[in-house]
This record gives C-alpha cells, structure tokens and sequence, in this order.
C-alpha cells in the first residue's frame, strides 16, 4: 500500500512477464493475469478506495478478489508463530524470547477489547462488509480456509472458473505443507494454555457469528462460491466449566 502512489504501471513491472504476454520490452497484450497475494489489502481500511482510485478503471469488470478466511484462534497462533520466528533471527537469546513474549502477553486481550491491537484482525465480517462497499459482492470469492484444506479439487475448481481459467491444470494438485518452519518455541494449537485458547474462543463467537449471518445473507455472491462452513472447534481440550 506504500507504493500505490506509483501507479499502476510501476504494480505491473513487479511481476514476472511471460514472453507470451508481451510485445516488445514494456507493452502487455493478449490474455494475461496477474496474481497478488497479501493480507493487508482486507485488513488496511484505506486499501479497497486506493486500489479502486489507483487501478485502471476501463479493467474494472475484469478484477478478481479471493478472500480465503481461517479459524480465527488459529490465525493468531500462525500470525504469532511468525513473529516469533522473525523475532529469534533478529533479537535476543531463544530463552529470553520465551520468557517475555509469551503467545498470551502479544495478543493482549485488553487492547482488542477496546478495538485495537492484534485481534480485530480475526473481525472479517467488518473487513468483507468494507471491502463489498467498494467493489460489491460478486467480484470477490470468499472461501473457509479448512474447506480449501479438506476439499481442494472441489474448491480448486470452484476458484478456476471463478476466475475464468482452465481448471484442467488443477485437477490433481495436490497443496503442500509449506512454510512448515521448525525451530525452538514453535506452538502447535493444542500447546497453548487452554485457558487462553478458550478465552479467545469466547472473544471472537460474536464475530464469527456476525461472518456467517453476512455471508448467508448475501444476494449477490459469486455463483462459485462454497458453502462456507462454521469454523470448527480451536479448543477441544479446553476445560469445561463445571455444572452449578
């Protein structure tokens, strides 16, 4: 979002350029797409007006958005999980680390109380809602990131002629465990404290719920678009709390 006061032109020279698609050294013709793939863009509240702003309008009719959502508990943990790998590379020991940022102290409940900090960006209906309010609803395919991991042919498909292309390519492909990055303080899901798990739970029902009631009751959504599913459970082995 710092460069789109480049232009579009400066956008498009990021991007590999398959001879294919070109005539000349810098002129694009025939069909060609161009792929991006960042979180910020739903989670910056100024990055849909700018891209519409910034854009080429006359391409309007051709743009396509994919919003792939996970579990929010589980996103913090991965979103945490690469902090902490960022951190051990670049400040202090391994077991300094652990001691002072701890996966509870960095999510700081208090603060996303009060609508700030790390957790509003498990707040999708409130971003999707945002995003729909500049490029309307069928332009953007919303898909649970759990439905893509459980059925990926199906999901594959429904994305291939979301977005105009040959789903032939993808009709076995099969989508590797990557950026699997192991090393000293790594948390697994089941790992943190249950209390905390559950807590985070508890926090985002309302918002997970405010997600579901958006999505069903939207008119206008992509025909392609998946059931989306509630997400599943984060905290199966959290405690119960116990009957009066």
């Amino acid at each position: 979002l710092n460069h789109m006061t480049k232009g579009w032109p400066w956008y498009l020279k990021n991007f590999g350029r398959d001879p294919r698609c070109l005539a000349g050294d810098n002129e694009y013709q025939g069909n060609h797409i161009h792929v991006d793939a960042t979180p910020s863009y739903m989670l910056n509240p100024k990055s849909a007006k700018l891209m519409k702003k910034v854009l080429p309008q006359a391409l309007t009719h051709k743009y396509r958005f994919i919003a792939v959502l996970r579990e929010p508990v589980s996103r913090d943990l991965s979103w945490w999980n690469h902090e902490n790998t960022y951190k051990v590379k670049t400040r202090g020991s391994k077991d300094e680390l652990r001691a002072n940022y701890t996966f509870s102290s960095t999510l700081n409940l208090k603060s996303a109380l009060n609508n700030s900090g790390t957790l509003i960006e498990g707040h999708y209906a409130d971003q999707i809602k945002r995003w729909w309010g500049v490029w309307g609803q069928n332009s953007t395919l919303i898909l649970n990131f759990q439905t893509l991991v459980a059925k990926p042919h199906q999901t594959l498909r429904a994305l291939a002629s979301f977005l105009g292309v040959d789903p032939k390519p993808w009709a076995e492909f099969q989508l590797p465990r990557a950026n699997e990055r192991a090393y000293q303080g790594k948390l697994k899901l089941n790992e943190i404290d249950p209390e905390i798990c559950e807590k985070l739970k508890i926090y985002y029902q309302k918002e997970n719920q405010k997600l579901y009631d958006l999505l069903r009751g939207a008119k206008e959504l992509p025909p392609q678009t998946p059931e989306f599913l509630e997400f599943e459970d984060p905290c199966p082995s959290a405690p119960q709390p116990l009957s009066p």
